[in-house]
């Protein structure tokens, strides 16, 4: 999850286990709707990367470099 989230860009990252770090930053977004507006936005761009088309076209750009280095 990290490599998708870009801290106070399109997400906020808390430590494992750390519920006291949790509780705030839902009390963060439930408090800044502003926030969650423009996290909501940000994060369009990182459906688009890891959306099934292009991870698809990963796949099988992979597959053909595996199998061409295999013959």
């Amino acid at each position: 999850v990290k490599e998708l989230i870009e801290p106070m860009v399109n997400g906020i990252i808390v430590p494992w286990s750390d519920i006291s770090s949790l509780q705030g930053a839902f009390e963060r977004l439930i408090s800044d709707p502003i926030l969650r507006q423009e996290f909501g936005e940000n994060n369009i761009d990182v459906v688009d990367e890891f959306g099934w088309e292009n991870i698809t076209k990963l796949y099988l750009e992979l597959f053909k470099e595996n199998m061409y280095l295999a013959t």
